[in-house]
């Protein structure tokens, strides 16, 4: 005990006395030669591919880093609104249409590189698809019950990791483990957005109203709260947060700027800090290297993440 108590200052005297530096380095626009204008970017799995949508979230696209061309995974409304990816190839997708007035859902599994679809489920009135970490099976939810979709091993990333999920709902957060919704609403009621899982599925990190963003252990106790930050997104090691602090005019953006905070360090680390620039909605690689990000004409940049020591 004396011995683990001795390493634990040690580390944390090191961490004082030579912080880390967090820094972006070189930026890259991303031209798409099928659409001019392109939104909320992430990368695949296997960080080869930034997938983006249009400002509506009609259509899905998949832009080739190495052969700088662009595939349509899907051209249907409602295709880009947080698709959750399942493997280098496979992504899971809401599409939607509307029929006398009446709008009917549809869950899909689409190839990012064929296209093809396969369909899990087809018009429904009322289906989500909750952010989760995917183990063995796959998690939707129809009428706010859980519906569970086995899914055959080559569509799923390698992981021992039960398939556990995290959604908002009325004003509510709730986490869904085995086969029950459970309510933990870490601030009580309140409009709780940008919900997620750190990559060991332990944490979990949202923002809440104007208070900022917040991390808390799947019980919902509270273990961070990082003030004014939005649609923050967990590092892959789960050391940083990346995010960012805007501010609008009740119509529109007037400004925004990426972030950095480091866990260990309890340190904010600002990424840009532009007066020509609107930088929003950063997304991690997988291998923690980079980031992409996009402006509100539609933008989107690659860049890599410089630490130093």
């Amino acid at each position: 005990m004396i011995i683990k108590k001795i390493f634990a200052l040690l580390f944390v005297f090191t961490v004082l006395l030579f912080p880390q530096k967090i820094k972006l380095g070189e930026q890259t626009k991303i031209n798409s030669e099928i659409i001019n204008e392109c939104y909320f970017p992430q990368f695949s799995k296997d960080d080869s591919k930034i997938i983006f949508s249009t400002e509506s979230y009609k259509g899905l696209y998949a832009f080739d880093l190495k052969n700088q061309t662009t595939k349509i995974i899907s051209e249907q409304n409602g295709a880009g609104y947080k698709p959750i990816f399942l493997n280098d190839e496979e992504v899971a997708i809401k599409t939607f249409k509307v029929e006398n007035g009446r709008k009917y859902h549809s869950v899909l599994i689409s190839n990012i590189n064929t296209g093809v679809s396969e369909v899990l489920e087809v018009d429904k009135r009322r289906i989500s698809l909750p952010q989760q970490i995917v183990g063995a099976d796959f998690i939707l939810l129809e009428n706010s019950s859980i519906n569970r979709k086995v899914l055959n091993n080559n569509k799923l990333q390698k992981t021992n990791q039960i398939t556990k999920a995290i959604y908002s709902e009325d004003n509510s957060l709730f986490i869904i483990k085995e086969n029950e919704s459970i309510e933990i609403s870490p601030l009580g009621k309140g409009v709780y957005v940008w919900e997620s899982f750190s990559n060991d599925g332990e944490n979990i990190i949202f923002t809440f109203g104007n208070k900022g963003a917040f991390i808390c252990d799947l019980e919902g106790n509270i273990l961070t709260n990082i003030k004014d930050a939005h649609y923050p997104k967990f590092s892959p090691d789960g050391k940083f947060v990346l995010y960012m602090k805007d501010s609008d005019d009740g119509y529109k953006y007037i400004a925004s700027d990426l972030f950095v905070y480091s866990l260990e360090e309890d340190t904010e680390y600002e990424l840009t800090n532009t007066e020509d620039k609107i930088e929003m909605y950063a997304e991690w690689s997988n291998d923690g290297k980079n980031i992409v990000y996009q402006t509100p004409q539609g933008e989107i940049y690659l860049a890599k993440i410089i630490i130093e020591n």
